[in-house]
């Protein structure tokens, strides 16, 4: 019974102030309506890739000399190495040079908090993230839908151009390592090939096999 005293108590309290909560929930309506149309519209353009595999990239997998089928999508390390990218400095200059971001975000890059701002915006319009299928996705907020689409486009090139520019900088200094090998056994049998030469001309042995047939005889 004091439960349903207290449910017409505020029923009779809700009806006594209905008009000021009805002009109130309005005026809510109203503002946010306004709010949300003086707020600039951002159009969000994306963009999604696999990391491709390196072995791509080596000559028996290109040509099909390989004894093992080629992988054709990277490992989580190849995933991980492209994430870095989209999240790396080089990006971020990469983007502000070429779509003049300074200008297109009104930011002076003669301040002293020009750098930092102008990579904060990039980074408030810029996002890269691992999908659960395995892939990486790429998302550029802008008020322009074309420019917005251009920027996710480029960034996932440039990220793809660097990837593999760091791969075959990899291949390069395991070949350099095997070439400088292969030249130091070459020069350790050269070494060989003098001290047998510098041995004959001490010892006269010039055709050794005639010689022990002498011996022998």
């Amino acid at each position: 019974m004091e439960n349903r005293d207290n449910l017409l108590d505020v029923l009779a309290t809700l009806f006594k102030w209905k008009k000021l909560i009805l002009v109130t929930c309005v005026a809510t309506a109203l503002i946010s309506a306004i709010v949300s149309l003086l707020l600039p519209v951002y159009y969000k353009a994306t963009t999604v890739f696999y990391a491709a595999s390196p072995d791509l990239a080596v000559p028996e997998a290109i040509f099909g000399n390989s004894s093992q089928a080629p992988k054709y999508y990277g490992t989580e390390n190849d995933m991980n190495r492209l994430m870095s990218i989209a999240n790396s400095n080089e990006l971020a200059t990469f983007m502000i040079d070429s779509f003049k971001l300074y200008q297109h975000y009104d930011i002076d890059p003669e301040s002293p908090k020009g750098p930092y701002a102008i990579r904060l915006k990039w980074a408030k319009h810029f996002e890269a993230l691992k999908t659960k299928y395995d892939a990486i996705e790429l998302s550029v907020e802008d008020q322009d839908k074309e420019l917005a689409a251009r920027m996710a486009n480029a960034a996932r090139e440039f990220i793809n151009q660097l990837g593999q520019q760091l791969i075959k900088e990899g291949q390069a200094k395991i070949l350099s390592t095997f070439e400088d090998n292969i030249r130091n056994k070459e020069l350790g049998l050269q070494a060989i090939n003098d001290s047998l030469q510098k041995a004959r001309e001490t010892y006269g042995v010039y055709n050794h096999l005639a010689q022990s047939e002498v011996l022998t005889e």
